[in-house]
């Protein structure tokens, strides 16, 4: 029942107490008429007999009327404190609706790629030496340059690697001598790009990603740098293609790893990457050190507490060789023993 009814029903329940309250008065008053009408009877002894008789009818159903009344009362009070009822499980719904909207927005916020802050070049330099840090040491060509600028016009647009770590990927594929690696996150494709570029012509990328749209912009660039045949995107929830390539016995076959996606299934990540990398192979994670709020106790929202976790793990996880390096916004390295 919606408000309107709700309190149209209080409205002429109420209504309905005033007309009985005004019964009752007109019912008492009928009585008192009545006794008045006896005792005029008995003092005139005229028809005495048949006006007290009907004196008594009319007190009788004087006491009727009001016990009619008593009972419409009692009819409309229930139905008024029904209403009431309505409008308090009404509002307790409402509420619910609210929470639940919250909890929503939390979820969608705690599971989103997309943190509050996220550094597009390597955090704690002053501009004046990130841009000589740059200018001594970025060969990047045309190609990643001109992805780079073009994601930036994005409001997520920070999601992008920093180049100086694109081209630190690309050195670790070429001292690997890798041929088959894995890219866990490719939004607009420049970690996948900047490593098939570093690959060998036989090389081979599985790329993961849910994203129709940015994918798109990925396989534009992936089309003119013509490393498009190197690259199997495979739109789906990572976890899933990486499961798959499990169960088609891919287990330590790829060289390389690198996990840049969803912050709440990291570990998921890296467990199934550790599986797929060979004796000696590396995985490489991205945004370990978010924005260095994994060392702010202040902060405690489910990402940085899912980071910090995964942190740890790595730190005490005697399968890997281990080293977090400070470059963009920290990537940790794994070397699988």
């Amino acid at each position: 029942m919606t408000s309107k009814k709700l309190l149209a029903s209080i409205k002429d329940s109420s209504t309905s107490i005033k007309d009985s309250s005004t019964s009752i008065k007109d019912s008492f008053t009928s009585i008192k008429d009545s006794f008045t009408s006896i005792k005029d009877s008995f003092t005139s002894k005229k028809d005495s007999s048949t006006s007290i008789k009907d004196s008594f009818t009319s007190i009788k159903d004087s006491f009727t009327s009001i016990k009619d009344s008593f009972t419409s009362i009692k009819d409309s009070s229930t139905s008024i404190k029904d209403s009431f009822t309505s409008i308090k499980d009404s509002f307790t719904s409402i509420k619910d609706s609210f929470t639940s909207i919250k909890d929503s927005s939390t979820s969608i916020k705690d599971s989103s790629p997309i943190p509050d802050l996220m550094t597009t070049q390597t955090l704690g330099l002053e501009q004046n030496l990130y841009d000589y840090l740059l200018s001594v040491s970025l060969r990047e060509p045309e190609i990643l340059t001109q992805l780079r600028q073009e994601t930036a016009q994005y409001p997520i647009g920070r999601m992008q690697i920093a180049p100086e770590q694109g081209q630190f990927l690309a050195l670790l594929v070429q001292l690997l001598g890798a041929k088959k690696t894995l890219d866990i996150g490719v939004f607009t494709g420049y970690s996948s790009l900047v490593v098939a570029l570093a690959l060998p012509r036989d090389g081979k990328i599985v790329a993961c990603d849910i994203s129709d749209e940015f994918t798109a912009i990925a396989r534009r660039y992936w089309q003119q740098a013509g490393v498009a045949d190197k690259i199997q995107l495979h739109i789906a929830p990572a976890l899933e293609t990486l499961d798959r390539l499990l169960a088609t016995k891919e287990a330590e076959t790829f060289d390389f790893a690198f996990i840049d996606a969803d912050k709440s299934n990291y570990d998921g990540y890296y467990e199934r990457s550790l599986q797929l990398v060979r004796p000696g192979g590396l995985i490489a994670i991205d945004n370990v050190l978010w924005s260095g709020k994994v060392a702010d106790p202040e902060v405690q929202d489910n990402r940085t507490k899912k980071i910090r976790a995964f942190n740890q793990k790595l730190h005490q996880d005697q399968r890997v060789s281990l080293s977090l390096v400070a470059i963009a916004d920290g990537l940790t390295l794994a070397l699988k023993k």
